[in-house]
Parts: structure tokens; sequence; C-alpha cells
């Protein structure tokens, strides 16, 4: 496995459309980056503070992605970040004063609406008030939440940590344990959270895999990650054959560079792949749970040996679930209660920290899974969804621009190519990069709408009205008649 640079940029994925000329686009570009300057020059006051205790002036270095990228320069295209300052439901207001509609939600976490009036709201506020937040004992909201989580995916044994990156860690660890096995399989460009088996992809068709962040150094000289392609079951079979894979890491339906659809039969094809060697099946649902109240898992009749989850599944607040089946649990139990070594009862063996299953974040996902995870939350959440998906698509087709949309639920990705993507490479085309996102991303923001600054995902919450997405459709017409020219 190569971790060198190799001749690519983002250019060798930036659609091509007759209907757009790629240097008039990024002159408008050019016009809504100055246009996003004069609106925020109270943002641009806290950037130049920030930066000097903050790289790139933000807490979290892959926010930073909000100044967008200009393959012109290759520098930031944005010069500052722009600030939150405070949000209402599905609205929010920045340091400048800007309001704006969310369509982002920070990415799933806060998809139930920012500060809302519910049962959630009260039941974490009085815990806060009377309990604590952290105790390293655990309490009976966990024996509650995690009968919930049983009910809702049909897996026995649960964990609580406080991300899906950390859940997806625990998770990659009890299969090493279980198996004897070291490798990690995943799919191009698949969702793993921040783990190290999760650095690597293959940016060129039958094109050497490499590291996806140069500058990263792994733990490993030889990579412990293996790649197989979305929908390819034959590169599937190929990557277990060895038997040394001890998990192999999925969604349900790619997200995490543009939308990847699974064809019929694939993943049931890779469940009986991963029997037949031996190698244990994790479902990732941190992005679709989007789709409906027990995740698009349980919907398409998937059976796996794990699922993992965070984000928006305790509320917002910070936390990660981990199921396991029966059998893979009592494998793990097996090894996990030694009581012949120091601390053999699970200390020290890597299997959550200090606070995770803190008593907060415990109560919140069993205040999450009771009051959210329903179908009249669902109903309102996915028919906002629908309403906006429609109205797109209205304006894709008369403005005759060969533009698609592929929708899970209350979730959605507007494809800059005129179909849903199977493979991987062709869903980072459809994100638009090199002009087409970009523009439709600063366009959208200086008009009080936001969307992610990643790819083109928008997602709609229990406050979302049509109101606010007649208007976005109206947003949208007008920057698509801009872009292409009529």
């Amino acid at each position: 496995m190569s971790t060198t640079r190799i001749d690519f940029t983002t250019a060798d994925l930036t659609p091509r459309h007759e209907q757009v000329d790629l240097d008039r686009l990024w002159s408008l570009i050019d016009e809504e980056v100055a246009l996003f300057v004069g609106r925020t020059p109270r943002s641009s006051a806290i950037f130049r503070e920030a930066t000097k205790s903050m790289i790139n002036g933000t807490p979290n270095s892959w926010w930073s992605q909000w100044r967008l990228v200009d393959p012109r320069s290759n520098d930031y295209l944005l010069p500052h970040l722009w600030y939150w300052e405070r949000g209402r439901h599905q609205k929010g207001w920045d340091a400048d004063g800007n309001e704006y509609t969310d369509y982002m939600f920070a990415d799933t976490p806060t998809i139930w609406g920012h500060a809302p009036d519910d049962a959630f709201t009260q039941g974490v506020t009085d815990f806060i008030k009377n309990t604590g937040l952290c105790t390293m004992i655990p309490t009976e909201d966990a024996v509650v939440a995690t009968k919930l989580l049983q009910q809702m995916i049909d897996l026995k044994y649960w964990y609580i940590t406080l991300s899906a990156s950390d859940a997806d860690r625990n998770a990659i660890s009890i299969a090493r344990t279980i198996t004897g096995r070291q490798k990690v399989l995943t799919h191009n460009l698949g969702y793993m959270g921040l783990n190290e088996e999760g650095m690597y992809w293959r940016p060129l068709p039958n094109g050497p895999i490499i590291q996806r962040w140069p500058h990263l150094v792994p733990a490993h000289s030889e990579p412990q990650a293996k790649l197989a392609e979305f929908n390819d079951i034959e590169s599937v079979e190929e990557a277990l054959r060895d038997r040394d894979v001890a998990i192999f890491v999925t969604e349900p339906l790619m997200t995490d560079g543009g939308f990847v659809v699974p064809r019929p039969g694939y993943l049931e094809a890779v469940q009986e792949l991963c029997e037949t060697y031996g190698t244990l099946l994790l479902i990732d649902e941190t992005h679709t749970l989007a789709h409906g109240p027990r995740g698009l898992y349980t919907e398409m009749g998937l059976k796996a040996d794990m699922w993992i989850s965070g984000k928006a599944i305790a509320g917002g607040i910070a936390c990660g679930v981990l199921g396991m089946s029966e059998k893979v649990g009592d494998r793990y139990a097996s090894k996990l209660n030694d009581l012949s070594v120091p601390f053999g009862t699970g200390a020290l063996v890597g299997q959550g920290t200090t606070v995770s299953a803190n008593t907060l974040s415990v109560r919140a996902l069993r205040l999450a899974l009771e009051h959210y995870y329903t179908d009249e939350t669902y109903d309102k959440m996915v028919g906002a969804m629908n309403h906006l998906c429609a109205g797109l698509r209205t304006v894709m087709d008369e403005r005759q621009v060969p533009f698609s949309i592929t929708q899970s639920g209350a979730r959605m990705h507007i494809n800059f190519i005129p179909e849903d993507a199977y493979n991987s490479l062709d869903a980072v085309r459809g994100i638009g990069m090199g002009g087409y996102h970009e523009y439709f991303t600063l366009f959208a923001l200086n008009r009080g709408f936001v969307v992610m600054p990643w790819f083109n995902m928008l997602l709609t919450s229990p406050y979302t009205t049509e109101g606010d997405n007649d208007t976005f459709i109206a947003m949208f017409d007008e920057c698509v008649a801009r872009m292409t020219g009529q």
C-alpha cells in the first residue's frame, strides 16, 4: 500500500457540464466572497483574536473547512471564519446578528432543533440541577437506555461511549480481541470517525491506495487497513480471502463523501461473505439515523455483529453507542473477565474512559430514545424533507440542469451529476468541488441558509416549516439560474 502522493488534484473530480462555464462561475464565487466579508465584520475581528490561541482560529481542525478551498491558489477561499452566537429551533444567528435557517444542524447532532422546548431539554436541565454530571458509577438510566436500544436495533449487548469515533475504536479493539486478527476492512471513502484505519483511500479507479491526509504519520509502518469499493462484491471477497480481517466497517448508505447508494442485494452479500470468512460485520449508522426512528439498518432488514452510532443518538449531548450480538458479546466477555491478571475485570483494557457513559450522557441518551426516536417526530422531519426534495427536483427539471438528489429520510444530498452515485468516486464528483459546491455553499450562506461546507448535505428538523423550504427552493432556483447564466 502506497503512502506517498500521486499526481491527483481536485480538478480530477470536478464535474464538467456544458450548461456551466467554470471560469465564469469562479468570478461569481469571488463576488460571493466579497459579499460574505461585507456581512461579517464582527466575525472577522473575532477570527483575528482567535488565531492568537487556536490554529486557523477554530477549536476543532475540521471546522476550518468553512473557509473552503480555492483550487486556483491552494489557499482558503474565505479570509476568515464566521462565528455562531445562538440558535432557536431551526434558526440561528451569527456574531454579526445575521439570521439563518439551519439545514446543517451540526452535521446531525442537533437535528432535533436548537434549544427545543420539549421533554428532552427539561429532563437534561433538571438532571444537571439536581443530580450532577459524572459519577463513574452506573445508574438505572443505563438499564433503561440499553433496553430501548435493544428494541430499536436487534442486538443484545451495549456499550456507551462519548462519540461514534470512540465506539468505532472500541469495536475494532473488540473484534481484534476475539478474532486474533489485525486488519480492518472499510469501503473507499467510508466513514470511520477519527481512527487510523480510516486514513486511506483510492482517489483514482484501479489506482494505488494512499493516505487521505499525507501530513499524518500512521502508528504502523504497515497499514492495518484494507479497502473495498462499495457495490463491488468481488473487491470485498478479495480483501477477505486471506482471513486476516478482524472487522468490516460499513454504512448502510455511504454518506461521508457525497452519498453512495447500495445496489439491491449488495449488503446482504456482504453479510454472507463476512460469515464465510470469519470477519465481524459492523454497521455504522451515525449519519443514517436521520432515515427513520429505527434507522436504515432495521428498515433494510440487515443483520450485523455490531452496530454503532453517535452524534444525534443522545439529542446532541456527547455520546456514542456500540451494540453487539449475543455471540460476539459472550466471546468478548469470556476474555474480558480474566480474573487471574490485575484489573482483569475490565479496567485499562481500552473499552471506555473515565467519562464514557457519564451520567449526563446516559440520561440524555435515555431521554432522546424516549422522546425523539418516535414515528411522530420522524413524520414531521421526513415530511419536511419530502416537500423540500420535491421542490428542488422541480427547479432542476425546469432549469434543465444535469443535477440530482439522493434522499434518505430527513437527510439528503444535492448531486451536481445527473443521477445517484453507486461508487465513491462518482459520489465525490457529485459534490461538485471546483466550483459548483463552493458557489452553492456561499450563495446559500449569504442569503441566510446554513448547509454543509464539506458536501451538499441538508437535514430537516421537527421545526422546519414549509415556509422555510419554499424560501430555500426559491433561493436554489436563483442560484442555479445564475450558475448557468439563464
